[in-house]
């Protein structure tokens, strides 16, 4: 819908020249009806006062510019995401059962998780291989009595951060998840420290 606005009225010159009737059905027409809503942009629109009565052309350029851009990127986006569905679909119905049985998986994280578990199985025999391999295990820095935790920085950080999306996630949806960061807040740990440590957890599950 906001693409579809700025195409439409690519200034504030566009906008003071249209009725509100025009600005309300555009905006019922693309399913936004609430009346409070709408209410409180006719209070904008109706106090809109534009820097200049001409539209400035480069500006116009630009804009329809960007909004090409914006078009054409969202239908890319678009295309990834049908392929990658199509592609998480086509794998074993085995594999795709574990996946989907994780807590707040949902459709987005699956696919991610799929490919997370698969890349490393066979350089990361146990749990702590691939918690290492991921970044979710910490390095320590051990020397006589002193002891130094450091988060991992050598890593595939994008499966870390899967790892980490998903736990965060699987809190809404796992009472023993989210009972233990509640646990881990209460002792004053970080929440980004607290959703590491819960995703070596279940990488141990998994």
């Amino acid at each position: 819908m906001n693409l579809a606005f700025l195409r439409r009225w690519p200034s504030p010159q566009a906008l003071q020249s249209s009725r509100l009737a025009t600005l309300k059905s555009f905006f019922h027409k693309h399913g936004s009806r609430s009346a409070d809503r709408w209410e409180q942009r006719a209070a904008v629109l109706s106090s809109l006062v534009a820097l200049s009565a001409e539209e400035p052309i480069s500006d116009l350029l630009e804009g329809s510019v960007l909004v090409n851009l914006l078009e054409t990127l969202n239908a890319a986006i678009t295309r990834y995401d049908s392929t990658i569905t199509d592609l998480f679909e086509a794998q074993p119905d085995d594999q795709l059962a574990q996946v989907n049985a994780l807590p707040g998986a949902g459709p987005i994280l699956s696919p991610r998780l799929l490919v997370a578990l698969g890349q490393f199985a066979d350089n990361c025999p146990c749990a702590e291989d691939l918690a290492a391999a991921v970044g979710i295990a910490p390095v320590t820095d051990q020397s006589g009595r002193m002891r130094k935790v450091y988060r991992r920085l050598r890593c595939d950080k994008h499966t870390r951060q899967t790892f980490v999306e998903w736990v965060k996630e699987a809190c809404k949806h796992s009472v023993w998840s989210a009972a233990y960061v509640q646990r881990r807040q209460q002792a004053g740990h970080g929440f980004h420290i607290i959703l590491r440590a819960l995703a070596y957890k279940w990488i141990r599950i998994l």
